[in-house]
C-alpha cells in the first residue's frame, strides 16, 4: 500500500512539474533598432532613418537584418557586410515597413578614402 502511495504522488508531481515548464515556453527573439554599426548581428535588427557602420558587418546564420525602405546606410571605405543569415531590404513581405521604390529607396554610401 505504501509503494502505490509513493507512486500515484510520484505521478502527481511529474505531471504537475510537466505543466509547469509547458507554460514557461521558449524564449522570445531578441531585436534591436539601428544598434549595430560592426561586428556581427545575431539576432534580430531592423535599420531606419539614418544608420553609419564603424567596420565589416556580418549577419550571422539565423539572424535577420531588416531595412526600411528610405534608410540611408553610410559605410568606411573598404567595408563590406557578410550575409550568412537572412537580410530583408525594402520588401513587407520579408518584414520591412513597406516597399522601397524609386521614391522611397534604401542608398548605401561608402566614403572616401
Amino acid at each position: 500500500m505504501t509503494g502505490t502511495r509513493v507512486r500515484s504522488q510520484f505521478l502527481v508531481f511529474l505531471m504537475f512539474t510537466s505543466t509547469m515548464l509547458a507554460l514557461v515556453g521558449p524564449a522570445s527573439t531578441v531585436s534591436a533598432e539601428n544598434e549595430t554599426t560592426s561586428g556581427a548581428i545575431t539576432g534580430t535588427e531592423t535599420w531606419s532613418g539614418s544608420h553609419e557602420l564603424t567596420g565589416d558587418l556580418t549577419i550571422a546564420a539565423g539572424a535577420k537584418l531588416i531595412i526600411d525602405p528610405g534608410t540611408e546606410i553610410t559605410l568606411p571605405n573598404g567595408t563590406s557586410i557578410d550575409v550568412r543569415g537572412n537580410l530583408c531590404a525594402g520588401f513587407s513581405s520579408c518584414g520591412s515597413s513597406g516597399d522601397a521604390s524609386e521614391v522611397n529607396p534604401i542608398t548605401f554610401t561608402w566614403n572616401d578614402p
